[in-house]
C-alpha cells in the first residue's frame, strides 16, 4: 500500500515544476533587458537648448558620444562645424554601458541554458550595479558637461529619454539578479540543512 504523501512533499514537488518556468522567464528577462541597455546607448542621452524658448541653437548627445546640432537659420555648414568641435569634448561613457549590456546578454544566456544560474544571476547584479552608477552619475552631470563644452552658463540642459531608459534598465536589473541570487542561496541552504537531517 502506497504511503500518502506529506503537505511539504507535495509543496516541494510544485516548487520544483515552477522553478524552471520561473527560470526561462528570468534568463528571458535579462537578455531582453541586455538588449534594450544595448540599444539605449544609441539614443540621446542628453540634451541642451540655447537662446532660451526661442533657441537659437540645440545639441543632444547619444551615450557614445556622437552629438547632433540644430541651429535656428537651419545652416547645414555651422550644425556640421559645431557637432565636428562637440564630439571630442564629450563623455564617451556610454560605450562602457554598452560593453556591460553585451556582458548582462551573455549572462542571461547562460542562466538560461547552463546549471550556473546563481553565478550568472551574480555577474547580472554586480554590471547592473555598475551600469547603474555610470548612467546616473551621466545623468546628473550631462547638463553642465554640455554647458561647459558650449561654453555657455545659461544653456536649458536635461538629460535624454536614452540615458533615463538606461538607467532604468540597469536599475531593474540589479534588483532581479540580487533577487534570484538570493533566493538561490535560501534554497541551497535548505538543501543543506534538510542532506544533514537525512545524514
Amino acid at each position: 500500500m502506497a504511503t500518502p504523501r506529506s503537505e511539504s512533499d507535495r509543496d516541494t514537488s510544485a516548487d520544483s515544476r515552477a522553478r524552471p518556468r520561473q527560470q526561462r522567464v528570468l534568463g528571458l528577462t535579462m537578455i531582453g533587458g541586455g538588449l534594450l541597455l544595448l540599444i539605449s546607448v544609441f539614443l540621446p542621452w542628453g540634451h541642451v537648448a540655447i537662446g532660451g524658448p526661442q533657441a537659437i541653437m540645440t545639441a543632444s548627445v547619444s551615450g557614445t558620444g556622437t552629438v547632433t546640432v540644430s541651429v535656428g537659420d537651419g545652416d547645414a555648414s555651422l550644425e556640421h562645424h559645431v557637432a565636428d568641435y562637440l564630439n571630442p569634448m564629450m563623455n564617451h561613457l556610454g560605450w562602457w554601458v554598452l560593453v556591460i549590456a553585451v556582458l548582462i546578454v551573455v549572462a542571461g544566456a547562460f542562466y538560461l541554458w547552463s546549471p550556473a544560474r546563481l553565478e550568472a544571476a551574480i555577474v547580472v547584479t554586480v554590471l547592473g550595479a555598475i551600469g547603474a552608477a555610470m548612467c546616473l552619475f551621466y545623468a546628473v552631470h550631462i547638463r553642465e558637461s554640455l554647458s561647459e563644452a558650449l561654453d555657455v552658463s545659461s544653456g536649458d540642459g536635461r538629460p535624454g529619454y536614452g540615458v533615463v531608459l538606461a538607467c532604468i534598465l540597469t536599475v531593474l536589473l540589479t534588483a532581479l539578479g540580487f533577487i534570484d541570487a538570493n533566493a538561490a542561496f535560501s534554497a541551497r541552504g535548505r538543501s543543506r540543512r534538510e542532506k544533514g537531517r537525512v545524514g
